[in-house]
Order: C-alpha cells, then structure tokens, then sequence
C-alpha cells in the first residue's frame, strides 16, 4: 500500500495485531523517507489503541516500508509512476494516481522484478483511492 501521512498503514498495523493475522504488511512511501512514515504509522497505531482501550502487540507484526519511488517529491508525478499508472489500467483496468497508488505501483513492480515476493503463495495490492487526481492532472496538462 501506499504511505502518506501513515493512517491507513495505522489502521491496518492495529488490526493485523488486534487479530493476530500472519501476514507481513508492506509499504511504498510517497511523501517523506521510510524511517519517518513507520515511526508515524507505529505512533498512530498506538494512540488508536490507547484510545480504543485495545493493548495490542504492534510490535509482533511484520513491516516494512520502503523507499525510492518519491521522485521530484510529494505530489509531482513521476516518469516511473506514470508508466505503472498506464500498465496497470491496460493489464487490469484499474485505474492509479500520480500522486499514491500511481508511485506505489511502480515501487511494487520493482520490487516484483526483483523478486521480493518470489515466495509469497498471495500477494494483495491495497489500492487506497485517488482516482480524481488522475483526472485533475490531465486537465493540469499532466503527460
């Protein structure tokens, strides 16, 4: 998934150790480095549990978040994330944004070539939204 300000990375941090699932979560950052975004997404995942009254092992749950596909930085397109925009709605008909799932995508499939997930059974792209700022960048001129 794409990380932003870290609340859906919270949300699915909390959950994952609220019901013990096994999976590992990963993440793609698209507005600040990685370090920054896992300490925000542990701190959010925290409060919400303090404020839930839920204690929850954060720290049993396997995450990772990477760098590298900020480009020029938050919200300008990336030539990278352009292409994973166009690959993805001609394989799947899904359609990315610039500014998140576009950058994540593109991220994703490195990470794929590379052979990251070689030996995962499943692999679940989380799309969190955004399509109407690929529509308000074309009308910005965007290529």
């Amino acid at each position: 998934m794409a990380v932003g300000g870290a609340g859906t990375l919270a949300g699915w941090l909390l959950g994952t150790a609220l019901f013990g699932a096994v999976w590992r979560l990963e993440a793609i950052t698209v507005s600040r480095p990685a370090v920054e975004a896992l300490a925000r997404a542990r701190n959010l995942a925290a409060e919400a549990a303090a404020v839930l009254d839920c204690p929850a092992q954060l720290s049993s749950v396997e995450l990772c978040v990477h760098d590298g596909f900020l480009g020029a930085g938050y919200g300008v397109p990336s030539l990278q994330g352009q292409s994973a925009i166009a690959a993805t709605a001609r394989a799947e008909g899904v359609f990315l944004d610039p500014t998140y799932t576009g950058k994540a995508m593109a991220d994703y499939s490195a990470l794929l070539s590379q052979g990251r997930y070689a030996g995962a059974n499943d692999v679940l792209f989380l799309h969190t939204g955004g399509a109407p700022g690929l529509f308000t960048a074309a009308v910005e001129g965007m290529p």
